[in-house]
């Protein structure tokens, strides 16, 4: 039985000398491979690689702010030269504010104080640098109302409607 064991310790130190060397080539391959320059740029850095350059992105232009009726509220509609990105939510004084990062209002576009229905005045405010324009729309209602935000392509549609209804 003393000659097996040796045998064996002889194997055992032999796979674990071998189990080392394999170790140490796979930790060597892979921190090789990790330093090595790539030929291609990482997915996704298109936008990056324009805003390095100095390109801008051209802002959007709000072309009309149209209020109109629709039983039982109201459809408040914003066209723009292409498709918007919005950010919405309820101020202080529980107005619905849409902002619309990187739009400006076209020439016309301006404040609207509908005389009859759910709506009783939309604000448009441009703030912003040229760089990074902000066009932000203050939603004031007769009555409390809920709403929802869909896009038709280049249109943004806020359908408000008196609460529980």
């Amino acid at each position: 039985m003393g000659k097996s064991l040796s045998d064996w310790e002889r194997w055992r130190r032999r796979s674990l000398a071998g189990c080392g060397l394999l170790a140490a080539v796979l930790l060597l391959g892979c921190a090789s491979g990790a330093s090595a320059p790539t030929a291609e740029p990482n997915a996704g850095t298109e936008a990056d690689a324009a805003t390095a350059v100095g390109a801008k992105s051209v802002p959007a232009t709000v072309t009309a702010v149209d209020v109109r009726e629709a039983a039982p509220g109201a459809r408040l509609e914003v066209v723009a030269s292409e498709p918007l990105v919005w950010t919405q939510y309820r101020d202080s004084e529980g107005r619905l504010v849409l902002e619309l990062p990187n739009a400006l209002p076209a020439e016309g576009v301006g404040d609207l104080e509908p005389a009859a229905g759910i709506v009783a005045a939309v604000q448009v405010e441009q703030l912003g640098s040229s760089e990074r324009p902000l066009t932000r729309l203050v939603i004031t209602t007769r009555q409390p109302a809920e709403h929802e935000l869909t896009t038709e392509g280049s249109r943004l549609v806020l359908a408000l409607v008196p609460v529980g209804e």
